[in-house]
């Protein structure tokens, strides 16, 4: 998370959200406070920004950046004493790295990255990828991105209170919920970044210079933690597309993305 005097900027996981931080840190200055930090109580009126991006390209990110023995996925899912598989049996244990690295290891087989993605929505894996996804209510009928996203754009406290009284019925109820409680006040997506960031920054008040205007659409051209992977169609059927249209329409709906377009001889 990073705190500034005028805007508070959460990190939501493979959103571009090293590469907006580090933009913040050489054009505007504030503090770090780790990484993908939840606000336990909104609290003041400094304006708290996050970051979005399409969820078909996320997982596949989310996936390629695995492929590289990369990220808290990657290592919650392959390691022995990760908090999901530390109570199994040794076979058990065993057998599920086994499929885990199976699906990890090659960034270019797109029946790797369908086979990823099946299990990350799977019930009984669930609690390798994230131990809190799998034990809250969201994880019966949406995705990981969308759980990552109400995690980080709506008060923990408040969250924890719904999930201890029984949880959410489904997708309406957690969209009435965003409705409600939502802090965000304003997205920077990951397609677009040196535009949002600059509108953004002016209207909160951050004096640019027309240097550094053109400085930051330059700078974001420098990707950073790139996963090496093919562009995101490349990886989906039909299934799976609609696999994510289901799990994480909150997103879809919210922002407007649109799924790529499935053509056979791409697969």
């Amino acid at each position: 998370m990073f705190i500034g005097n005028k805007l508070i900027y959460v990190e939501l996981h493979k959103t571009g959200c090293t590469q907006i931080r580090t933009l913040l840190m050489d054009h505007v200055g504030g503090v770090l406070t780790n990484k993908h930090n939840m606000i336990t109580h909104q609290t003041g009126t400094i304006p708290i920004v996050g970051s979005i991006r399409n969820p078909w390209d996320w997982y596949v990110s989310l996936w390629a950046y695995g492929c590289g023995e990369e990220g808290g996925v990657y290592d919650d899912t392959t390691a022995p004493d990760s908090p999901g598989l530390r109570l199994l049996p040794s076979n058990e244990v065993t057998r599920r790295k086994e499929a885990w690295r199976k699906v990890y290891s090659d960034a270019k087989k797109g029946e790797n990255f369908r086979g990823w993605l099946d299990m990350v929505n799977d019930r009984d894996y669930r609690n390798d990828v994230d131990g809190l996804y799998a034990e809250s209510s969201i994880s019966r009928f949406a995705g990981l991105f969308t759980f990552r996203y109400v995690c980080l754009a709506t008060p923990w406290h408040l969250l924890f209170e719904k999930e201890e009284s029984g949880g959410f019925s489904g997708m309406e109820e957690l969209s009435e919920f965003l409705d409600r409680h939502n802090m965000w006040t304003d997205v920077i997506r990951t397609e677009s970044i040196p535009d949002d960031l600059v509108r953004i920054l002016e209207d909160t008040g951050h004096g640019l210079s027309k240097q550094t205007k053109e400085l930051i659409p330059f700078l974001s051209g420098r990707k950073i933690n790139r996963s090496l992977h093919s562009d995101t169609i490349y990886y989906y059927d039909e299934k799976s597309i609609e696999l994510i249209a289901e799990r994480d329409k909150i997103i879809v709906d919210r922002f407007g993305y649109r799924p790529p377009e499935y053509r056979e001889a791409d697969n």
